[in-house]
């Protein structure tokens, strides 16, 4: 017998896995090529290196021997993780994302990168699954194998597909809400956009905040709350000025259309309030040719003369849009004092230690029946500095596509999109810095007949308070055995007080409050 008709050890060893396949999964798979025997014909063996080579994409075609692909992918993804982990390091993650999340074309980019690395990611575990196969399956565990690659593409691809979908949410309010026009006016204070600390050469600026509660059954649009927020650009540290709706006799500057239609100030009677100066520039736009919006500049000039500040910058907030921000919160907890009237009609909410949903937390805010407007000033800012306590980063991340589009129909401000990297950074800075109130209800003035320079020399006060006050003040009042009243109205912390104290204190024209002691 000639030796060259025996069989090779090669092939005796072939045949072996072949016969150790049909036995194993009854004569349905057959060994396919030089792999098998590195990769193993198991089925479990098959999911377990695709489910592995989702995790770390490249590992399933190192495993099935595309060492090449297998090995540059794997170095890829070395590489963007020591980068990501050195970003954290490096504490610049945070201002990377806030400088991202306010320039239009960095999260163009971010949306079309991130469907991108979906894609891409899928294409790679499809492909790690297919290299990695070498037999035939029953189509049961066909079934199952494709049920896995389906599942984990889907796991890739919602979250990619869900960075898309914030980063264009939050491109969508960039460019539809901060409109305002590069052509300022030169008195108005503003950042240099170009220096390193673009509030350098800016010592302070003026944010107006206008709570407006326009609607389908209001004529015109009638501001709410009027707060100016009055930034130290160095320290951070915030005074928080807010103006009773009802002040009588409001003044305009010099040459403005108010000055010249009211020289005595806004004074046709009672029904001649500071809120009511929006309407009556709309129906006078005769006066402000050419004005787009003559009852925001009036306003807006007329709170300027008031508190004898330059009003920089405005943000305008539709309270209903406050809603939104509640409800996706998940509500707000907040101690309601006594029952407060809904509206005209028969409901309240009620008073205790309460969590309110976006509804209630607004009539909490707004409601004056059976109140005062001074009343409502107070529950407005506890309100407000309660939902920044309580806000879930994860509940409101959640909702953001909601909340963004929320912004886009409820909020208008003239702050232009070239200048919010350096409100980024500003924004940083008020963060951890003091924040004080001084609200002029009152207790502190006569509304229908307030003297306007004893209002601008306590707003000096208020603004001086913050100049001397150090960035980082502790925001918690520290208990003293004994204070002085003027001693507890000033920004420094202040003693313990009663609960009756703290949740109604005493407002002091001479200083501004910390925002703890106001609310209790």
């Amino acid at each position: 017998m000639a030796t060259d008709a025996l069989p090779s050890r090669r092939a005796v060893r072939a045949r072996a896995r072949h016969e150790a396949a049909r036995r194993k999964f009854g004569g349905h798979a057959a060994a396919q090529g030089r792999h098998a025997s590195v990769v193993g014909d198991g089925l479990g063996r098959l999911l377990g290196w695709t489910t592995a080579g989702a995790i770390l994409p490249g590992l399933g075609f190192l495993v099935a021997g595309r060492r090449r692909l297998g090995t540059a992918l794997l170095g890829l993804v070395g590489l963007v993780t020591v980068a990501g982990v050195a970003l954290v390091a490096s504490g610049v993650v945070t201002n990377l994302g806030l400088k991202a999340a306010v320039r239009p074309k960095v999260l163009l980019a971010i949306a079309v990168l991130a469907i991108l690395v979906g894609v891409l990611w899928s294409a790679v575990i499809v492909g790690g699954h297919r290299a990695l196969r070498r037999v035939r399956y029953r189509p049961s565990q066909n079934l199952l194998s494709a049920v896995l690659v389906f599942a984990l593409v889907v796991g890739v691809l919602v979250p990619t597909g869900t960075i898309a979908r914030y980063a264009l949410a939050q491109r969508g309010v960039v460019l539809n809400v901060f409109k305002g026009s590069e052509n300022r006016d030169p008195n108005l204070a503003a950042p240099d956009v170009t220096a390193k600390d673009p509030w350098a050469t800016t010592p302070r600026v003026n944010v107006l905040l206008i709570g407006s509660d326009a609607g389908s059954n209001r004529t015109g649009t009638r501001p709410d709350t009027l707060i100016v927020a009055s930034i130290d650009t160095k320290s951070g540290n915030t005074v928080l000025l807010s103006l009773p709706r009802n002040l009588q006799n409001v003044p305009f500057p010099p040459g403005t259309p108010g000055a010249r239609e009211w020289p005595n100030g806004f004074d046709c009677g009672d029904g001649c309030l500071l809120n009511a100066i929006w309407t009556w520039a709309e129906q006078r736009k005769d006066l402000f040719p050419g004005d787009p919006q003559p009852g925001l500049t009036a306003t807006r000039q007329a709170v300027s003369a008031t508190l004898g500040l330059s009003v920089d910058y405005y943000a305008l907030v539709n309270l209903r849009g406050f809603q939104d921000v509640v409800n996706a919160m998940g509500g707000v907890e907040i101690n309601v004092e006594r029952p407060l009237p809904i509206g005209r009609s028969d409901r309240y909410v009620q008073p205790g230690r309460r969590v309110l949903n976006g509804y209630d937390a607004l009539w909490y805010a707004r409601s004056r029946r059976d109140s005062s407007d001074y009343d409502r000033m107070r529950r407005q800012r506890c309100l407000i500095g309660a939902a920044i306590d309580q806000a879930d980063p994860v509940k409101l991340a959640l909702a953001f596509p909601q909340l963004a589009a929320s912004a886009q129909r409820n909020v208008e401000t003239d702050i232009p999109s070239s200048h919010l990297d350096a409100f980024v950074q500003l924004a940083l800075r008020v963060k951890d810095a003091k924040v004080t109130s001084l609200a002029f209800t009152d207790e502190v003035i006569r509304p229908a007949d307030p003297n306007f320079t004893e209002i601008r020399a306590a707003v000096k006060r208020a603004v001086a308070d913050t100049e001397k006050a150090p960035p980082t003040a502790d925001p918690q009042p520290k208990p003293t055995a004994s204070a002085s009243p003027s001693e507890t109205a000033t920004p420094t912390p202040s003693p313990t007080k009663s609960k009756s104290d703290t949740e109604a204190p005493v407002p002091n024209p001479d200083r501004a409050q910390d925002l703890n002691v106001v609310c209790g």
